[in-house]
């Protein structure tokens, strides 16, 4: 996915899906609500999340 700011609006375009499935339509949002929401999302930690760790799967390794 792209993201990009256009003047006050803010673009999710290019998804990358897999082969033969429908990749979702642009998003549009205003460019300060979206600032907004960044910087709430990094005071109150929301959105993150903790990776499991690699490995081989389905099987011993």
């Amino acid at each position: 996915m792209v993201v990009q700011r256009f003047g006050g609006v803010v673009q999710w375009s290019d998804w990358q899906v897999p082969k033969r499935e429908s990749a979702p339509p642009e998003f549009h949002f205003e460019g300060g609500a979206y600032d907004a929401e960044l910087a709430r999302v990094g005071r109150t930690g929301g959105g993150v999340f903790r990776a499991r760790p690699t490995g081989q799967w389905g099987g011993s390794a």
